[in-house]
């Protein structure tokens, strides 16, 4: 094979390569679909213990990504509190993940506002990276299956009457229409 032959095969099969490796790998910052199953994870919590996606099968998820830091995270931190002492009573467990670098801002916060919910710590974004979030605040609403049901970006007011009737009827098998 001559020298010029050869470096046309090369300058045909070196691009072909990356299209073939790059269309099977997948990407690392797709977001999570609704209807999807929901990456299981494990973090610490700032109570102590662990927190893992797998310990609420069987219960209707809101799992929220969230900073100090962020105006609109802050701005739905309350209604999201009430939504976690409510939902407790009806199947529904509410999960937040934090992606706060500093935990003693964190825990200052958290004392401030008197929050009871859980509080999961991810300083690396290891687990908002698994889900493809990176706009705060982000909530995914996973179904007693394991299954993400819906994705909601930017803060929420989650005392809104249609948020919650659709949150529990989904809590107890009866699903309610889209918001």
């Amino acid at each position: 094979m001559s020298k010029a032959s050869l470096l046309k095969t090369a300058a045909f099969l070196i691009p072909l390569a990356g299209l073939l490796y790059f269309g099977i790998t997948e990407d690392p910052y797709r977001p999570v679909e609704s209807g999807e199953p929901a990456p299981d994870f494990s973090l610490p919590t700032l109570a102590g213990g662990s927190v893992e996606l797998a310990q609420f099968q069987g219960k209707l998820v809101v799992l929220n990504f969230w900073a100090t830091w962020c105006p609109p995270c802050v701005e739905e931190m309350p209604s999201l509190e009430r939504l976690s002492r409510q939902g407790a009573e009806r199947n529904l467990e509410v999960v937040t993940v934090s992606v706060d670098q500093d935990l003693s801002v964190l825990q200052d916060f958290i004392a401030q506002h008197e929050l009871t919910l859980p509080v999961a710590s991810d300083p690396q974004r290891q687990v908002a990276v698994l889900y493809g979030t990176y706009k705060y605040p982000e909530s995914y609403i996973i179904s007693p299956q394991g299954i993400v049901h819906d994705k909601m970006i930017g803060a929420i007011d989650w005392d809104e009457t249609r948020i919650r009737e659709h949150l529990f009827s989904l809590a107890n098998g009866t699903q309610a229409a889209q918001f």
